[in-house]
């Protein structure tokens, strides 16, 4: 991309916003992750730009600020805007903790509402989170890092089977609240389930060959307990 062309990308966001809120919603968020335009960005792996958006995270991460600005002052001040950020790429010379708790620092000095920590990439050959063995969240760890570098909101997104799962992020303050995603195509009732007290568990089904990267599932519920 020319730097002309990535002058152009804040107000197409800001954009697609305005269009969002007039449609009626109550909030958009912004995707910086799973290896898309903005993750891209952010990743040494892909941006091997030398100019003011390449090099250094404060760099790679411009363009996400330059974003946030400009949705921000199409939608106003009261319109909740969220942003979904990769902990890692998962992929060698991808995006690292240490430069993702960078870009939280940076986030914190913008007006987003909400930042999202996720991670992986859709790119062929990405390792899924879902495919490794885990006894709670992939990103708890990267959470409670993050969480005393920010006064914004967290949302932790990953492997929540069980209410007991939640029950214990939230307790240690690894974040704000919790995000569910394949848990909801199961049981699209349980966040109220759980909210009510009732500790349902299931089993996840399993590919027999499962396709290479990160599941496309977009579902997201943001439970609070």
């Amino acid at each position: 991309m020319s730097e002309q062309d990535i002058a152009l990308l804040p107000h197409q966001f800001a954009k697609s916003a305005a269009i969002a809120k007039q449609a009626g919603f109550t909030g958009v968020q912004i995707h910086a992750g799973h290896g898309f335009l903005l993750s891209q960005f952010l990743s040494p792996l892909f941006n091997h730009r030398t100019d003011l958006y390449g090099g250094s995270v404060e760099n790679r991460s411009r363009i996400i600020i330059e974003v946030i600005a400009e949705v921000r002052s199409t939608v106003g001040g009261t319109f909740p805007i969220g942003i979904k950020i990769n902990c890692s790429d998962q992929l060698e010379g991808g995006l690292t903790q240490e430069d993702a708790l960078e870009v939280i620092s940076l986030l914190n000095t913008t007006s987003i509402d909400l930042i999202e920590i996720s991670g992986g990439s859709y790119f062929p050959g990405a390792k899924s989170s879902s495919d490794s063995a885990s006894n709670g969240s992939y990103f708890i760890d990267f959470s409670v890092k993050a969480k005393g570098l920010t006064n914004i909101p967290l949302v932790v997104t990953g492997d929540f089977k069980k209410r007991e799962q939640v029950i214990d992020a939230l307790s240690i303050n690894a974040a704000d609240s919790i995000g569910l995603g394949r848990a909801l195509i199961l049981r699209p009732d349980l966040p109220n389930e759980w909210l009510e007290g009732e500790g349902v568990t299931f089993d996840f089904p399993k590919f027999k060959s499962p396709p290479q990267g990160e599941s496309p599932l977009g579902i997201l519920c943001f439970l609070r307990l």
